[in-house]
């Protein structure tokens, strides 16, 4: 086993403020001098930045924007210890090559410091670290090894920059439980007159993002291209290629891949359901009755069952999709440790470990971030000043 280190996970570090946070990993990184820190993934929020702007350019930004961490992290790589980052899926520009010589330079540093950036997973020992979002088909790549493309994002990083980012309505920004009514709802609820202007809008965006995966929009190419790293990083991380293959196999398939999947995912079926019901009304009081009475029955009852039997489309919560993945990733790569981050929520099991969020930690407690000891055991601290 190597020397103990730290993980810390979805710091989300973003334009809109994050100075309280990067204070708080500033001062965790000097509390412990000497250790590696791995960054488990979304250290970044890159995903609120405008379609347009460079990816790579914005987390040297967000460094240089918060002198105490800059300082912090320059101080421990200078001392010759070493930071570790892993792609999530708010930044996943940091599997672009460009990524690591941007953050050297905003930390004004050379490239033979110990830094490193890796897409997918790191391994120390028998531990497994790794974001986890490949669990989360809402949030899953098509695969971790390709770079990142904005024509190609998972569906829920295209609705956060496209529209929660856009609109500023970060209320809806986790609402992965929401059905379609509990929308409409919530949304008259907070934005009263304006809300019907940002439900279209919404309809709008999600619209032209279903529409696009009728198309391949390089998603081949990232599999390609992924499948030729396969054996570099499997060479590197020690675990065989057929265990990372049947490993990608075994993860859910990305709901962004499918025109199906994400049509039923943006309950679009539902919307026409109702938009039926509604017809079907309108034409039997029209006059027209017995057509108008069938389009609204078929309607309706495609609706009640569907809501019945089905409900929210999201049931399979991150939560226990990550705490699954894990199992599958412990029993194919011979860990005895996984660490995951991405559902912001701390877990600390026999076999498991979530690091939580950093950035965003449940009310009323510290910032959680784990220690992994030589003998490969986690234990959950949390840090508070």
């Amino acid at each position: 086993m190597a020397e103990p280190f730290l993980v810390v996970s979805d710091v989300h570090l973003s334009h809109e403020g994050a100075a309280a946070t990067a204070g708080a990993l500033a001062e965790l990184v000097q509390r412990h001098p000497g250790r590696e820190i791995i960054f488990a993934g979304d250290i970044f929020g890159l995903s609120s930045d405008p379609p347009k702007r460079d990816p790579v350019e914005s987390a040297h930004s967000l460094l240089r924007a918060y002198p105490s961490l800059t300082g912090a992290l320059r101080a421990h790589l200078a001392s010759g210890a070493a930071l570790s980052f892993l792609a999530g899926n708010h930044d996943a520009a940091l599997s672009d090559a460009r990524a690591r010589p941007a953050l050297l330079s905003a930390l004004d540093l050379t490239p033979q410091s110990r830094l490193a950036i890796k897409p997918w997973f790191i391994r120390r020992g028998r531990v497994h670290v790794e974001h986890g979002h490949i669990w989360d088909p809402d949030n899953a790549p098509a695969h971790p090894l390709a770079t990142w493309s904005p024509s190609t994002e998972p569906l829920g990083i295209s609705l956060t920059r496209h529209f929660v980012a856009r609109r500023k309505v970060w209320q809806f920004a986790h609402a992965h439980e929401t059905t379609l009514l509990k929308g409409l709802q919530r949304a008259f609820q907070l934005f009263g007159a304006g809300a019907p202007l940002l439900v279209a809008q919404y309809f709008s965006t999600s619209g032209a993002i279903c529409a696009a995966t009728l198309f391949d929009r390089g998603l081949s190419a990232e599999r390609e291209q992924g499948a030729r790293s396969l054996p570099r990083v499997s060479e590197e991380a020690g675990v065989s290629q057929q265990a990372l293959q049947t490993l990608l196999e075994a993860a859910p398939s990305p709901t962004h891949t499918e025109f199906q999947r994400t049509f039923l995912r943006l309950y679009f079926d539902r919307v026409f359901a109702v938009l039926g019901l509604a017809s079907g009304a309108a034409c039997a009081l029209g006059g027209a009755l017995p057509l108008g009475a069938l389009l609204a029955a078929a309607s309706g009852g495609y609706l009640g069952f569907n809501v019945k039997r089905s409900g929210a489309r999201y049931s399979n919560q991150p939560i226990r999709l990550l705490r699954d993945g894990s199992e599958v990733v412990r029993k194919l790569t011979e860990a005895e440790l996984v660490v995951f981050g991405h559902t912001h929520v701390p877990v600390s099991e026999r076999g498991y470990a979530n690091a939580g969020s950093f950035g965003y930690p449940e009310v009323g407690s510290g910032r959680p971030y784990l220690v992994v000891d030589e003998a490969g055991g986690a234990e959950l601290r949390r840090f508070e000043r």
